[in-house]
């Protein structure tokens, strides 16, 4: 018999080399930038505003960002002539019952996960698999395996980035832990020509 997997879902999963040197500047950076926003609000916050890549003592990890998608890409074999632009870049500190419930990044190719504080007890990234049909029926498996989960989790550890799709469905469960769960998430959108004139698809995006 022959199994064939049609139209897989790419996740890419990089670690980021120096992390133990770089990453108490990118807290205390974050950290910053959380308690100004708490400041400003005037209520606790344990989250950024979506320009963090505008800081420059992130400048080193927003490069990272740009060389792992350009890998992705190639990988791919995309075109090279299209271009990924980084629109929006936030981290999130997540602690006891917080979480992020099953959403997607809407107006986005492509996003990213990075985590600078990452402990034993911080939760994973859920993603949940996109066919409808699997939301239809839970099967008993008698062997997990990667054909057969309706949903698949990446570890959250330090100096890992998780890229993925941005309509790619996931979440993150509460670790009912008091030990922070920090991530630096990313949107990155699609520019250049896309489609053909054969196919009447032709767009410049």
């Amino acid at each position: 018999m022959q199994l064939l997997e049609l139209f897989p879902t790419i996740v890419g999963v990089f670690e980021y080399e120096g992390f133990d040197r770089d990453a108490p500047a990118w807290r205390a950076a974050v950290a910053d930038v959380i308690a100004e926003r708490a400041r400003k609000l005037g209520i606790p916050q344990c989250q950024t505003d979506h320009r963090l890549h505008h800081r420059p003592e992130l400048v080193g990890l927003v490069a990272f960002f740009r060389k792992c998608a350009a890998d992705y890409m190639a990988a791919l074999k995309y075109t090279p002539t299209l271009e990924l632009r980084l629109q929006g870049c936030w981290a999130s500190t997540l602690r006891g019952v917080d979480r992020f419930e099953l959403h997607e990044h809407a107006n986005s190719f492509l996003s990213g996960s990075f985590y600078i504080d990452a402990e034993s007890s911080a939760q994973p990234i859920r993603f949940w698999d996109p066919r409808p049909q699997a939301r239809m029926h839970d099967l008993p498996v008698d062997t997990p395996m990667r054909i057969n989960q309706r949903y698949y989790e990446i570890e959250a550890t330090n100096g890992r980035l998780v890229l993925f799709p941005s309509w790619l469905a996931h979440r993150v469960r509460p670790s009912l832990s008091d030990v922070p769960r920090t991530s630096v998430s990313f949107n990155l959108t699609l520019h250049g020509e896309v489609g053909c004139d054969e196919h009447l698809t032709r767009a410049v995006l």
